[in-house]
């Protein structure tokens, strides 16, 4: 997930994948959202840098390999049968005249439709069909997402909104602070921000991005997160009231994420991604030397120790589907599945005494008792509501638990019911054909 990601082509009878472009570390490139011409000689696709406004639209020719920007501040492309090029720009849909044998548009950039719902990552929320049907969500450009309590009846309690706000709130040790990941104006693709939820004032913590899950140390003093630096996200950590400096604490080959520190602050667990979708889970001494914690053929991420430390909850899909499960820390000898129906985000109480993870739009809650050898009891539901899930959907937990585990920080949009309507206009091609003549 996150910046540096390429598209990628594997065979529909399996086998290893094909890297088919790879993007520009420097800018902080993604190539995203890859839609395959109907003849299958070129696929659509768009760049993504560090400022969602920079992104481009572009072309890819499967047949020789030749790669063009075609469109500047868009995304999202779609073809149409009709000759038209279709994409997100600034909560609208446009079209363009587009050439699918030269690879090539013409004419002027017409708008065609207004108030379309798009995401803090560019991602536009619509699609053509080849019947000539329209289908999208109204809501114009990113709605705002704040941050809510929850208690565990599911009553919540909206909080001021942070403008840009993309999620992974973490609360401080002391419950008086929340780090969280912003993409605001002047935002260098996402910054680590800080909410003092006593004073109600939000203060930047990073300048250099994007960066992703931010988590605290235990001792309160600095915040640790993933930025993207050199073509590959690493570790790094800054001390909250020193400004914008920041120290690099892990990398290496592949990308790392910060996952959760131990009581003193003298191991971090982290979860890596050495290849395109395979991750595996380590562990970082004080003293700078990593450790594998699993690494199997599955997919393992979103790990988080427990208070005691004596178990790691993680996400993996062993099973075939994403469940929630923990293991034995730090000898990761004993392995229990906790969630039964599927699950992801898995979140402990500060007191141990619950795992917390969602499965959908529902929040579920395991009793944990004893230590070493801990009994986890069967998943139980606390409450139901459409909060954010993590933003780029791997399972990274997108909200966390007070002190006193009776709340939960959530991450909630705005006039959400609304904004995730769909509309279908049925025969769009002859509206777009006349809005958009192609000669």
């Amino acid at each position: 997930a996150g910046a540096g990601n390429g598209l990628w082509r594997v065979s529909a009878n399996g086998g290893a994948p094909d890297a088919l472009t790879t993007p520009d570390p420097q800018q902080g490139e993604s190539h995203v959202w890859p839609s395959v011409l109907p003849d299958g000689s070129a696929v659509l696709f768009t760049i993504t840098s560090a400022e969602r406004q920079d992104s481009q639209v572009a072309v890819l020719s499967l047949e020789t390999g030749e790669q063009q920007v075609l469109i500047e501040g868009g995304s999202n492309p779609h073809y149409a049968s009709t000759g038209h090029l279709v994409y997100g720009a600034n909560g609208s849909l446009n079209a363009m005249v587009f050439d699918a044998g030269s690879l090539t548009v013409s004419g002027d950039a017409i708008p065609v439709l207004q108030d379309v719902n798009m995401k803090g990552s560019g991602a536009v929320n619509f699609s053509v069909s080849v019947t000539g049907a329209l289908v999208f969500v109204p809501g114009g450009p990113t709605s705002e997402l704040t941050l809510a309590w929850v208690d565990r009846a599911g009553a919540m309690e909206p909080l001021r909104a942070a403008l840009g706000l993309n999620g992974w709130p973490r609360l401080s040790p002391d419950g008086n602070q929340v780090a969280m990941i912003m993409t605001g104006p002047g935002s260098s693709g996402g910054d680590v921000w800080i909410r003092n939820l006593e004073r109600d004032l939000d203060s930047r913590l990073t300048a250099t991005g994007p960066n992703l899950f931010p988590i605290w140390t235990q001792s309160g003093e600095r915040v640790t997160f993933a930025g993207f630096r050199d073509g590959r996200y690493q570790v790094y950590w800054t001390a909250v009231d020193a400004g914008i400096a920041e120290e690099l604490l892990l990398g290496g080959d592949g990308s790392f994420f910060p996952a959760s520190w131990s009581g003193g602050d003298e191991s971090l667990v982290y979860y890596m991604s050495p290849g395109l979708v395979d991750r595996n889970l380590g562990v970082m001494a004080a003293d700078g030397s990593t450790t594998p914690f699993l690494a199997t053929e599955f997919n393992e991420r979103a790990p988080r120790l427990s208070p005691n430390g004596q178990w790691v909850a993680y996400v993996s899909n062993q099973s075939g589907d994403d469940q929630v499960y923990v293991r034995s820390f730090p000898d990761s000898a004993q392995m229990l599945q906790v969630s039964t129906q599927g699950g992801s985000e898995p979140v402990w109480s500060p007191d141990g005494t619950e795992l917390f993870y969602r499965n959908g739009d529902e929040m579920l809650t395991v009793e944990v008792e004893g230590t070493t050898d801990a009994e986890f009891g069967i998943p139980n539901p606390l409450f139901e509501g459409t909060y954010e899930a993590d933003p780029n959907g791997i399972g990274v937990a997108n909200y966390d638990v007070s002190q006193d585990g009776q709340r939960f920080l959530m991450v909630s949009r705005d006039s959400r019911s609304e904004r995730l309507s769909l509309v279908v206009v049925e025969n769009w091609f002859e509206e777009l054909k006349e809005r958009v003549p192609v000669p």
